[in-house]
């Protein structure tokens, strides 16, 4: 049904039940001239099969908050011309976990609808399917003529979004109904997070010694960075031997490497709460994601430190990768249970020793965070760490942690430009 379609019906139904007495008032003549219209307007609207060759053009990723357009390409393979049709995404629905939706922070403002939970059901499935894509007219088309239509697409929520295939329509001569014919095209689109513009702390930390060079923060092993070649040397090791020198000049020549020292930070996120697609996580994300493509210099990595089923690490910078493969973790990137901080807390303390500074990003404040950042202080790393809630408390920081600072989650971008 077409918005008219669903007025007409309403009122028809509405006059019945008013007029369900037709000898005290009229209201049967508006029920009867309703259902009726309904009825030759489903019976007019036919069946529909276009003969179409759809391909859509999406772009390599999106950001939540950014409104995007992308292109679809539409030829008619068929002996007739095609009018009068629309053209609409079919996106793949997820649905809440039920534990979850129980846990969830109800925007409702009446008490009816905290106690169904209809309206947080609705905002939830649409943040499931990550976008939303307005329809367009599709141009006449003539037999074998092409065309392009350009759709309007919302980011509503990180993560992937998966395009199931394409809806095309066409109206009844009334405009009450809509026949539907589905077309296939499943794609993915990947959803970032939200960014918001900050400068990279300025540290006391120094630069450290990388045991292997840069290429050991892209591969496991004793590799270095290799500089040059020369003569062998007694107790330079048999890996070391460069063999088809030897075999070009006749005696043995082996490789030299150098040693890297450079700057490393961390990007730690705490995962560990249990607001599945709560507002302060998304926040602690969008935090996070901020600081994945803000500027730190070119002679520096960046490692993402965060605990899903196990603890990962993940290394950019310097020729090891870009901060769009951070940025497409964190699209994904899902909470843990509570009691995984402490194996993140393991993952960075033992990763301390081969880093400058750290960022925290943090879901609450406790003695084992607290923990954490002393430990980090102690060891003269640079710390700037966030704890994102919903509310600020009026309880202040513990003084052994200046670095902490309180981030509401609905207030990230103010709060990344004072820092």
């Amino acid at each position: 049904m077409t918005p008219a379609g669903v007025l007409v019906v309403t009122t028809a139904f509405g006059a019945g039940l008013l007029g369900v007495d037709t000898r005290l008032s009229l209201a049967h003549t508006v029920f009867a001239v309703g259902i009726s219209l309904m009825l030759v307007g489903f019976i007019g609207r036919g069946r529909l099969r276009p003969a179409l060759e759809i391909t859509r053009h999406l772009p390599r990723f999106v950001t939540v908050g950014k409104p995007a357009h992308y292109v679809v390409t539409l030829r008619n393979v068929s002996t007739r011309t095609l009018d009068g049709l629309t053209l609409d995404e079919r996106l793949q629905q997820r649905y809440p976990d039920a534990a979850a939706f129980a846990r969830r922070r109800t925007r409702a403002t009446n008490w009816f609808d905290r106690a169904v939970g209809y309206p947080d059901w609705l905002d939830w499935l649409q943040r499931l399917r990550r976008v939303a894509v307005s329809p367009a007219d599709i141009p006449v088309l003539k037999p074998r003529q092409s065309a392009e239509v350009t759709l309007a697409l919302q980011p509503l929520h990180r993560g992937v979004a998966f395009f199931e295939g394409f809806a095309v329509t066409r109206g009844d001569p009334l405009g009450l109904w809509r026949s539907l014919y589905d077309a296939p095209g499943a794609e993915a689109l990947v959803v970032l997070p939200q960014i918001h513009p900050v400068k990279w702390p300025v540290f006391s930390g120094s630069r450290h010694y990388q045991p292997g060079g840069i290429s050991q923060a892209s591969r496991v092993g004793d590799s270095e960075e290799f500089r040059s070649l020369r003569d062998y040397r007694p107790g330079d090791p048999l890996r070391a031997i460069h063999w088809r020198s030897w075999a070009r000049t006749g005696r043995p020549v082996v490789k030299e490497y150098q040693e890297e020292y450079f700057t490393r930070h961390a990007l730690v996120l705490d995962t560990a709460t249990t607001a599945t697609m709560g507002e302060a996580f998304e926040a602690a994300v969008s935090v996070a994601a901020s600081y994945a493509v803000a500027s730190r210099g070119t002679d520096s990595l960046l490692d993402l430190l965060f605990v899903g089923e196990d603890a990962h690490r993940i290394t950019v910078g310097r020729g090891v990768g870009t901060s769009d493969t951070l940025l497409r973790v964190l699209a994904a990137v899902e909470t843990s249970p509570p009691e995984s901080f402490a194996r993140l807390a393991r993952s960075v303390t033992a990763h301390a020793p081969a880093i400058s500074s750290a960022i925290l990003v943090l879901q609450a404040w406790d003695e084992q965070r607290a923990r954490l950042v002393a430990a980090l202080l102690g060891l003269h790393i640079g710390v700037r760490a966030y704890v994102v809630a919903e509310s600020i408390p009026d309880v202040p920081v513990p003084a052994v942690s200046p670095e902490v600072r309180w981030v509401q989650s609905g207030a990230v971008r103010e709060a990344l430009a004072e820092s």
